[in-house]
């Protein structure tokens, strides 16, 4: 626990609560800490009861890390009570839709409850709209959400490209008035996505006949802090900017160029001009006690970033370049030793396919490999093959079930009413698959599905199969398993290139998933060029500092305290000088 604070975080720890605050936070600035402190010290000093500070998070994890925290810096009789450390959803939901939506949707309630039920875009609704778009059909009420601030509709089908087609439609008055009175039968019947839940906290405090409301929430929350503000999205901007207008006060934690959420329409411009027009005051927190200066140099060239200091060091070759000809893994070798003194060493990519490149480099694979790869990957001591596992299970047993699923709960079919069931029978099936030794990747394909073709056959007989789920995966009983085309001699280890499991036995993680955390050592895994997702290939990463592109690299590269390595396609004799020329080495492997 840091108790030595720079002068920089004591400034921000004394800084008013009466005004609106921006604590500009560098990567490995000790953020968390500084605000826990803060947050400890406002907390004991507080004297307005029943009103309370709101101190918000977009996770469950970031917000136990921050309890826990605020925890080591208060006395032991530290309550939290009347002030609210959640997620940023929660206190949306919590105190402004919960206790009065049903004045704006409607909503009749159940005996006096008028609580409403959130449904994901992947689940089964059968309120729809009456006309067919696209040229795909009806929509679900739940595959879209409307924005009455800005009149405009946003779709979340599941499809990117179907969503994409939804998204450029200019609809006409009777379409616009379909999709309108389909959403408003869904939010009366008591249903509400993630999405609508934001867009009914502003129309509530948009609603005069609500301003009383409004104003008691402001009393009761005079002061929000809002933790990592570069994740906040346009709507959830909008739902702030309204709260202003009411009284309330506002401290935004974060660093604009670790805003990786485009996705999600969080864009870094907005939330600047946000602090501009409502006068916030910079606090900035600039020296990175976290990694040392050669990779905080290289992290703010990626962003054209403030000068920031790092950790000094007598060393060099803290910023490594590898390069590999056809597959990432070819890497693996010199990594491991680069990263053999150090305890904590991570595998970083853009997406998943990139990473799932170092349990197989195979690619495209068809349904009896994602089997196949599932039992071999199977394995109960690690987490990360085991849900690898789980996965590509559920994606082969999809095929097999003639209803939706949910594909966020490993393809749960609609008709189980309990994701963890049918987590626990892909588990169990598994082990059961296993046992029959189908996880030997010596066998020939001919074997292994002769083999597997039996066994399959068996799991519904098996007393962990609940009669639900027998009844969905009634065809698993006669279903086919066939060698792949042309392969029926070959290894199953040599036609699906499975990496030895002890040489790859690192974490891997995409860099959504590693934000926030710290690293002795991390590869940074760059594809071989810029085909697919934006943002997976080096040279996008140092395009244009202004990108999603290069707060991407700069996320991903923060990460490491002593080694940061970039893995890269084989460079030409002038990409070779631009990556030194920014501070790299480039080493040949082992």
């Amino acid at each position: 626990m840091m108790t030595n604070f720079t002068l920089e975080q004591k400034d921000y720890i004394k800084s008013t609560i009466d005004g609106h605050v921006y604590l500009e936070a560098c990567p490995g600035s000790g953020k968390t800490e500084v605000v826990a402190a803060k947050v400890a010290k406002e907390i004991s000093n507080w004297k307005k009861d029943p009103s309370g500070i709101g101190v918000l998070s977009f996770s469950n994890s970031a917000t136990d890390e921050l309890k826990d925290r605020i925890g080591k810096f208060s006395t032991s009789n530290l309550k939290f009570y009347p002030h609210f450390i959640g997620t940023f959803d929660s206190f949306i939901y919590k105190y402004i839709v919960s206790p009065v939506a049903h004045k704006i949707t409607k909503y009749a309630g159940t005996h006096d409850d008028y609580a409403i039920r959130i449904v994901e875009s992947t689940s089964s609704i059968f309120i729809q709209t009456k006309y067919q778009y696209a040229g795909r059909g009806k929509l679900r009420a739940n595959h879209y959400s409307y924005n009455s601030d800005s009149d405009t509709f946003s779709f979340h089908t599941g499809e990117k490209r179907y969503d994409q087609s939804l998204d450029v439609i200019k609809f006409k008055h009777w379409e616009k008035k379909d999709l309108l009175d389909t959403k408003k039968r869904f939010l009366k019947a008591g249903f509400s996505t993630y999405n609508d839940i934001e867009l009914l906290a502003v129309e509530i405090l948009n609603d005069v006949d609500l301003t009383g409301f409004s104003k008691n929430l402001t009393l009761r929350f005079p002061v929000i802090i809002i933790d990592e503000c570069q994740d906040l999205g346009e709507i959830q901007l909008s739902i702030l900017h309204k709260l202003d207008k009411f009284g309330v006060k506002l401290h935004f934690i974060g660093d604009l160029n670790q805003s990786i959420y485009g996705f999600r329409n969080c864009e870094p411009d907005n939330v600047l001009e946000f602090t501009k027009e409502l006068g916030f005051e910079f606090y900035p927190l600039t020296k990175n006690h976290r990694s040392v200066q050669p990779i905080v140099n290289l992290c703010n060239t990626l962003v054209a970033g403030e000068n920031v200091i790092g950790r000094t060091t007598s060393e060099i070759n803290h910023c490594v370049v590898l390069e590999y000809l056809e597959c990432p893994t070819e890497v693996l070798p010199t990594f491991t030793r680069l990263s053999k003194p150090y305890n904590n060493s991570v595998i970083i990519a853009r997406g998943h396919s990139m990473l799932n490149k170092f349990n197989t480099s195979a690619t495209k694979l068809n349904e009896v490999q994602k089997l196949a790869l599932a039992i071999n990957l199977f394995d109960i001591d690690d987490f990360e093959r085991l849900e690898k596992s789980i996965t590509l299970f559920s994606q082969y047993l999809r095929t097999l079930i003639k209803e939706s699923v949910k594909p966020l709960s490993f393809n749960c079919p609609d008709s189980i009413d309990s994701p963890l069931r049918w987590r626990n029978f892909l588990f169990n099936a598994l082990i059961f698959l296993v046992e029959d030794d189908l996880n030997d990747s010596t066998v020939s394909w001919k074997v292994w599905t002769g083999k597997t073709k039996l066994r399959i056959k068996e799991i519904l007989k098996q007393s962990f199969v609940d009669d639900d789920i027998a009844v969905v995966l009634n065809s698993l009983s006669d279903c086919n398993i066939r060698s792949p085309n042309g392969l029926g001699q070959e290894g199953l280890g040599l036609s699906l290139k499975i990496v030895n499991t002890t040489t790859c036995s690192l974490r891997k993680e995409t860099i959504h998933q590693v934000k926030g955390e710290t690293h002795d050592v991390s590869m940074f895994v760059s594809s071989a060029g810029k085909q697919g997702g934006v943002g997976g290939n080096w040279k996008e990463w140092l395009d244009d500092p202004t990108t999603e592109s290069a707060r991407l690299a700069y996320v991903a590269s923060s990460r490491p305290k002593e080694l940061l390595i970039w893995a890269v396609k084989k460079l030409k004799p002038k990409e070779t000088i631009q990556l030194q020329d920014i501070g790299f080495l480039v080493m040949p492997l082992d």
